[in-house]
């Protein structure tokens, strides 16, 4: 790795080669510096600050050059630190630009900060919290009025990954990943499945366990019917080689599903149905009140949602009633949940 350092102090680089800009190059990367490694702080002028100062503002340093904790969402080679507890499940939204996904993820955070909850499961933890309070921050009214959250890159090689720990009903712990990609790429990739810059919405469509397809309420009083082509090519590209995995229908900004034409509604609404089958619709909104309403709740009823199909997805492994008496190893093999 090339000896260096990075002008942010949240960046892993000098310590993993792993840039928090997705880069393939560091030299490339404008805050990074070669020589000696030292802190953005130093750098500045400013005194140099100790391991402390370093784990109040999300960076823990460990002695391991392979594990590095810093709440910032993670990229696609670091996604192997949460699978050594659990395979976690990867929830994936899908959309085109502004259909709402990220500020989804910002309100997830909101609403649980503000004390409430999903129904069959309570939050357990997070390696990324950073990376949500960030989503959540561009929700909060600045005189009045939320802002949208910055533009998820579209290189072909940005990985973002936020992170939840779940806590069943029945004590046991369930991770979640919810990955972050452009909605400009993932309308080149319904164009064009082979579109180059599209390599991280195809990993996405082929890894992730369930899907949340976003239509925007606002586009499509814009663009009418413009919008319900492009829709209908992302939902055609996406029921590629589905394979039975859960999806639902997310109607973004849904304060306003009011000015959707008539027309333009049934319309997609037909060829939706069309192309997914019989799938739930959901109304969500990110205009925050002082008491949320049904469309804000509806955030986290989408994952209730999703919960509920994912488990009739993957059934419980079967296990025998009655001990097997025999010889062959394959018989006497156990799971190991049963014998608990």
């Amino acid at each position: 790795m090339t000896r260096g350092f990075c002008k942010l102090d949240r960046c892993p680089a000098a310590k993993t080669g792993l840039c928090y800009d997705n880069l393939p190059d560091l030299e490339h990367c404008p805050n990074w510096q070669l020589g000696a490694a030292e802190s953005a702080s130093s750098i500045e002028g400013a005194s140099s600050i100790d391991t402390t100062q370093q784990i109040t503002k999300g960076n823990t340093i460990s002695d391991s050059q392979n594990v590095i904790w810093t709440g910032y969402p993670l990229k696609l080679t670091e996604i192997e630190l949460i699978s050594r507890r659990t395979n976690p499940l990867i929830v994936a939204p899908v959309g085109e630009s502004f259909a709402g996904k990220s500020s989804f993820l910002g309100m997830l955070h909101t609403l649980l900060l503000r004390g409430h909850r999903l129904k069959e499961y309570t939050f357990a933890g997070s390696a990324t919290l950073l990376g949500w309070e960030a989503l959540a921050a561009s929700l909060r009214y600045n005189k009045g009025q939320s802002s949208e959250p910055t533009p998820t890159p579209s290189d072909p090689e940005y990985y973002s990954f936020l992170h939840w720990a779940l806590r069943r009903t029945k004590g046991t712990i369930l991770d979640i990943l919810f990955p972050d990609a452009s909605g400009e790429v993932f309308s080149q990739w319904a164009v064009d499945r082979d579109e180059p810059n599209s390599e991280n919405v195809r990993w996405i469509h082929d890894n992730a366990d369930a899907f949340i397809f976003f239509v925007s309420c606002q586009s499509l009083i814009i663009k009418r019917g413009e919008s319900v082509t492009n829709l209908v090519d992302l939902a055609n590209r996406v029921k590629e080689n589905l394979r039975g995995r859960p999806l639902l229908v997310v109607w973004s900004k849904a304060d306003l599903i009011g000015e959707v034409r008539a027309a333009v509604k049934e319309r997609l609404i037909q060829q939706l149905d069309y192309i997914f089958g019989t799938v739930p619709h959901i109304e969500i909104s990110k205009v925050l009140q002082e008491q949320p309403d049904h469309k804000q709740l509806n955030n986290l009823a989408v994952l209730d949602q999703l919960f509920s199909q994912l488990e009739a997805y993957h059934p419980k492994v079967p296990t025998l009633e009655k001990p097997v008496s025999s010889q062959d190893p394959f018989l006497l093999y156990r799971n190991y949940e049963s014998d608990r």
